[in-house]
């Protein structure tokens, strides 16, 4: 099963376009199944399985795993490199980052047959893994003007002078 989530849909994310395409798929949904409990397990009761990472969650203002890992995936600006050794027969695996200040919280995705599974779930500190895709508007900023408007130099200061001896205009 897989949690619904988003308008009554089983899809929670997707992937940028651009960086699957690198990969050689066209694979973007992103799904968060039940999974498998336990270290080795993955998915909903995986995550669900760790008491502190639950507190963790909801202590950042999360009212579940799955709101978490729902918010998470619909909104990363960052992916990163998976640097723990996998098994040969899993597919691919990376970070999906979403960063707030002092936290980057991520959701470890991994590509099968016909989407992306949620791995598990990790709220923590800024990631030193490599950062391999980035969203371009995640900088928070609006971009500059291609041509800065330009003003006559104080075209709106207009105070009368009124001092000793001085009359306003």
């Amino acid at each position: 099963m897989t949690y619904k989530i988003h308008n009554g849909k089983d899809v929670i994310g997707l992937m940028p376009e651009d960086f699957v395409a690198g990969l050689g798929t066209r694979i973007r949904v992103i799904k968060f199944p039940d999974g498998i409990p336990g270290p080795e397990g993955y998915g909903f009761l995986h995550v669900q399985g760790y008491d502190s990472r639950i507190k963790q969650v909801q202590g950042l203002g999360y009212p579940s795993i799955v709101a978490y890992v729902a918010d998470v995936c619909s909104g990363f600006s960052v992916i990163r490199k998976n640097e723990k050794q996998q098994k040969p027969a899993n597919g691919p695996r990376f970070l999906l980052g979403k960063q707030s200040p002092g936290y980057e919280h991520i959701v470890v995705v991994e590509l099968k047959a016909d989407c992306w599974e949620v791995v598990t779930a990790i709220p923590g500190r800024r990631r030193r893994e490599a950062e391999i895709w980035k969203r371009e508007d995640a900088g928070g900023s609006e971009p500059a003007p291609e041509k800065p408007e330009k003003l006559p130099r104080f075209s709106t200061l207009s105070l009368p002078l009124k001092g000793p001896g001085q009359q306003g205009s």
